[in-house]
């Protein structure tokens, strides 16, 4: 008896056709049995190559019995699982079902999602903030959910996962593989296999039920699937949801830190230099003496956020929300690389700030006076960022000596001794 199995991802048709050939030597021999476990479509392909128009002819002419195997069904591959089994993880089972269609009740695919799913719920477990502390909860849907979506090539970006759970279904008709395909990966076009299309269906409806809600659980589930966050972006992750709010002389100098959520912390003396802030929280965070020299906080939430002798040098702001900052005492504003709207926000807080602190208050007269010339400049600037998105040599001068001027005129009323006339 002769078990052959697999031959159908055997990828040279000659070899299939010659391994075919001489088992046709042995078929005379009595007792002499051939078993070939194979896709018949795969089989007949190969022999089409060797002699087109006869795969099927040529098949029926040795194989005496044919037998198509039932497909797996859902409730099948599940009573493959163990865990499964307990009577008390039946919302368990049911997830795991609905997993076995998404995968196209593929037994191997499903158990090597589950074996994954097992050993990264170990990794999670075993962190600890601290030594004695209890171990951290974790949920086995939302490992699988974030093996599931990292293995069909859905997380280039990992907090996309976010979006995607807040996303409503669209008012104009747009299907959910549309949305999601939108979510995961912009505006761009992009073709999903069928498998694929499964598993956004399958998220889709699940979306509302099993979620992560928050950036530091995002990274604790990428983390122990083996995605690299940066350890820094996950240190000030967890300091932010823990309540733990003073960070201090840490170097998180070309960091990625973008959309990352890390309201109310106080960063000290920390290097940023280089840093990528890009769409993250940070109301109500304090920066005090720190070097943000050439960072990046476009779009960033700054409500309420406090500069305190920082370095500006080479920093950009574009199109992050600075009306609520302070600013106090920080160096070189005039170097910031930030748009000219942002760049006279800021400015404008800084002036307020310098008078307020003097007793004096801020005038219209003054103010009309220190930037007669700014709208112009700055509806130039917005019109060309609107365009370029980055501001010209001669603008940027324009800017920087404006600048320079309101600094050199906030000195002189404060160098001015009283009974003058110029205080």
């Amino acid at each position: 008896m002769f078990l052959i199995d697999d031959l159908d991802r055997c990828h040279d048709p000659e070899q299939v056709v010659g391994l075919l050939e001489q088992i046709k030597l042995f078929l005379h021999l009595k007792h002499c049995l051939f078993f070939i476990f194979a896709d018949r479509a795969q089989i007949l392909a190969a022999i089409e190559q060797r002699y087109p128009g006869e795969g099927v002819s040529y098949l029926e002419k040795f194989v005496q019995l044919s037998i198509d195997l039932p497909p797996h069904d859902s409730m099948d591959l599940t009573g493959l699982l163990p865990e499964t089994q307990d009577p008390d993880n039946q919302p368990l089972y049911a997830y795991w079902e609905r997993l076995a269609e998404a995968l196209g009740h593929n037994p191997r695919k499903l158990k090597k999602l589950w074996n994954r799913t097992q050993v990264c719920l170990d990794l999670i477990r075993q962190e600890r903030d601290k030594p004695g502390e209890e171990l951290r909860p974790a949920s086995p849907y939302l490992m699988a959910k974030w093996l599931l979506m990292m293995e069909q090539g859905f997380l280039d970006d990992p907090y996309a996962s976010l979006d995607f759970e807040a996303a409503s279904p669209s008012s104009d008709g747009e299907s959910p593989i549309d949305q999601a395909r939108k979510l995961f990966f912009g505006e761009g076009e992009r073709k999903f296999t069928a498998e694929q299309r499964r598993v956004l269906t399958f998220l889709w409806q699940d979306r509302n039920t099993h979620g992560y809600g928050e950036p530091t659980v995002v990274s604790r589930y990428a983390r122990a699937a083996g995605m690299d966050l940066g350890p820094r972006r996950a240190f000030l992750e967890e300091a932010a949801f823990a309540g733990t709010r003073p960070v201090g002389r840490m170097d998180f100098s070309q960091a990625d830190l973008s959309r990352g959520m890390f309201w109310g912390l106080r960063f000290i003396g920390c290097d940023l230099r280089h840093a990528h802030l890009d769409d993250a929280d940070l109301r109500t965070c304090h920066f005090e003496a720190c070097l943000l020299q050439d960072g990046f906080f476009k779009a960033a939430r700054l409500e309420n956020a406090r500069f305190t002798s920082c370095e500006l040098l080479g920093t950009c702001f574009d199109d992050a929300n600075v009306e609520e900052t302070s600013w106090i005492q920080c160096r070189n504003i005039d170097g910031l690389q930030t748009d000219a709207g942002t760049y006279e926000v800021i400015a404008d807080i800084m002036a307020e700030q310098w008078r307020s602190e003097r007793g004096e208050p801020w005038s219209g007269a003054d103010r009309e006076q220190l930037y007669k010339t700014y709208e112009t400049t700055v509806n130039a600037d917005n019109a060309m960022r609107e365009e370029q998105r980055v501001l010209s040599a001669k603008d940027r001068q324009r800017l920087k000596d404006k600048a320079r001027k309101l600094h050199d005129e906030l000195e002189a009323v404060t160098a001015s001794p009283p009974g003058t006339g110029q205080e």
